[in-house]
């Protein structure tokens, strides 16, 4: 998982070196194991090989809905939602359907857990995720994220 991390790092620093890092490689997969450590019931992380080798890996987690649903304006505060917090692929196994059966398990997880709506943040300038998630997945434009500098 670290060095698909790392290849996806030096992948996005490609596309923007402003907004996007290589992550530091020593003790990469140390934080890669604690962090799988501290997974719960709400958390998943799916992993895909192709020959022997690790092409992926997808972690997400659910929310529950809100405990007052009625006094929110979003609807979707009022369900169970699942939140992929990342999605990485190995360059060698891009464009093979790697990413598209990472979150085709991670959809079924949330789905089986009483998630109905499924939300990820990703690089709007992207040159494969938008694509990827609109045309590959299907998913459609749902916010947008503002950043400034303070």
């Amino acid at each position: 998982m670290a060095r698909c991390w790392a290849d996806a790092g030096r992948h996005y620093i490609d596309v923007d070196q402003t907004r996007f890092q290589v992550p530091e490689e020593a003790g990469l997969d140390q934080w890669f194991e604690a962090s799988l450590a501290r997974q719960s019931e709400e958390r998943a992380v799916f992993v895909a090989e192709l020959e022997g080798e690790l092409a992926g890996f997808c972690g997400a987690h659910l929310e529950p809905p809100n405990t007052e649903p009625w006094r929110q304006l979003q609807r979707d505060l009022g369900r169970t939602r699942l939140y992929v917090d990342a999605l990485a692929v190995a360059e060698p196994a891009r464009r093979r359907g790697v990413g598209e059966a990472l979150m085709r398990a991670a959809e079924k997880w949330g789905k089986e857990r009483g998630a109905t709506v499924l939300f990820v943040d990703s690089f709007v300038d992207g040159p494969t995720a938008t694509p990827f998630y609109e045309r590959r997945m299907g998913y459609r434009r749902r916010s947008i994220r503002f950043q400034g500098a303070i």
